[in-house]
């Protein structure tokens, strides 16, 4: 809801923020199945978990890589930043 309030999610995730809201939170759900797999993702799992946090955070997915896919004290920081990609 912070990404999409600072103008930083895709046009389709914003004309709904209700509906953006419940898809979050499914993504979120997948997130943490993510997480708790660890270092047994599959290449094309991972890809997959950074592009959709990408996607419902507002970060670049580069951030999200960085971060080993979890939300960190910088989410702030890179989601006021100017979107370039």
């Amino acid at each position: 809801m912070i990404a999409g309030y600072h103008h930083k999610l895709a046009a389709d995730l914003t004309q709904d923020m209700t509906k953006y809201g419940r898809k979050s939170c499914v993504g979120n759900e997948r997130h943490l199945l993510a997480l708790g797999k660890g270092d047994a993702l599959t290449a094309d799992e991972r890809r997959k978990v950074r592009e959709q946090l990408a996607r419902y955070t507002g970060l670049r997915p580069e951030v999200v890589e960085n971060n080993n896919l979890r939300s960190t004290s910088t989410f702030t920081h890179e989601l006021l930043l100017t979107r370039s990609w």
